[in-house]
């Protein structure tokens, strides 16, 4: 996802990685809450190879077709690029080089993602038998990366988006997941979930204020955006994702889970991950073609390829991963993210 400020694509790219965080998050650590409840310890051996099964594969196919399809569009290939995306710095590489994001520029959230495998399966493990501190620990976590935030945007000179893709200012993001499912393991959302069991719309005006706020970051100051923004972004995302969780298993929203939506959840990592490459593809085929055309060839060429991935790729090496899942991750909660 290349960095502007424009309307649109750009600006709905940036609440689909928002989501994306704030549910990587949550699943992550709702599936070592889980394996903590059933079995009393934390595997880290086990998570790092379901982590490696679940991403790598995938990506690493990703990364060789998308050369592939430069060359083949006789496109300049950027080797700090892709090589920075090969060892999942990509975050850092956008964060100093905007200019240069180009087809592999989308695996900067990736980038964000790994790092965080990194430190937060080893920071539960050594918490999760008191998860009361460390919940208390997520959330003093979040407050001290959104003020180092708020000091590097009004007292440090850094390049234009380096807060908006680095790690250090991204990982409270996916804190919010963190302390989401710590909050739900330790029975702390009865407030929220009575209120939305009360006022079946909550989750629609959660939905329309981030929509809102998707819409019209443009608008704002690159400061305001990072002391700000990100932060409100992130927290509306984790209201509505509880909501949404809560409200699948009631009547009247089983369309939650329906096929489609399921269907979407199972190839979303793919689809994450290809849309930039037919996008591109459709535009270098097809220069003149109208846009009436083009957006439904780049969406359906979109689903086609990521399911060809899913299917080829990722699906055989999930069948591997489940030999060393200690928990079934819940239904509502798989949708969107690689589990």
């Amino acid at each position: 996802m290349v960095a502007g400020h424009t309307v649109g694509p750009d600006a709905l790219g940036g609440m689909a990685v928002s989501v994306f965080f704030v549910l990587s998050g949550f699943l992550i650590t709702w599936l070592l809450v889980k394996e903590s409840d059933t079995t009393g310890t934390i595997s880290l051996r086990n998570f790092y190879i379901r982590r490696t099964l679940r991403i790598f594969p995938a990506f690493y196919i990703f990364w060789i077709v998308c050369l592939v399809a430069a060359t083949l569009r006789h496109a300049h290939i950027y080797w700090p690029e892709a090589w920075s995306s090969f060892f999942y710095m990509g975050d850092y590489y956008g964060a100093l080089n905007t200019a240069h994001l180009k087809l592999m520029g989308v695996t900067w959230s990736l980038g964000v993602e790994e790092k965080f495998y990194l430190l937060w399966p080893a920071t539960f493990a050594l918490l999760h038998r008191n998860p009361v501190k460390l919940l208390r620990f997520s959330i003093a976590s979040i407050i001290v990366l959104w003020l180092y935030r708020i000091a590097m945007c009004l007292f440090f000179s850094l390049p234009p988006d380096y807060l908006r893709y680095a790690f250090d200012s991204r990982f409270d993001n996916i804190l919010y997941g963190c302390v989401l499912a710590l909050a739900l393991r330790l029975c702390k959302l009865e407030p929220l979930l009575a209120l939305v069991d009360r006022f079946k719309a909550f989750p629609f005006l959660c939905g329309a204020a981030l929509l809102a706020l998707a819409v019209v970051e443009h608008r704002f100051s690159p400061n305001t955006l990072y002391i700000f923004g990100m932060t409100l972004m992130s927290a509306l995302v984790a209201v509505m994702l509880i909501q949404l969780v809560f409200l699948a298993s009631l009547r009247g929203w089983r369309w939650l889970d329906h096929r489609v939506l399921r269907f979407f959840g199972r190839i979303s990592y793919s689809l994450y991950l290809y849309h930039i490459v037919v996008i591109a593809t459709v535009a270098y085929l097809f220069p003149h073609l109208r846009e009436r055309w083009a957006y439904p060839l780049m969406y359906a060429g979109s689903a086609a390829a990521a399911y060809v991935s899913y299917v080829l790729i990722e699906k055989p090496f999930l069948r591997l991963k489940d030999r060393f899942t200690a928990v079934v991750p819940p239904a509502q909660a798989r949708a969107g993210v690689p589990e």
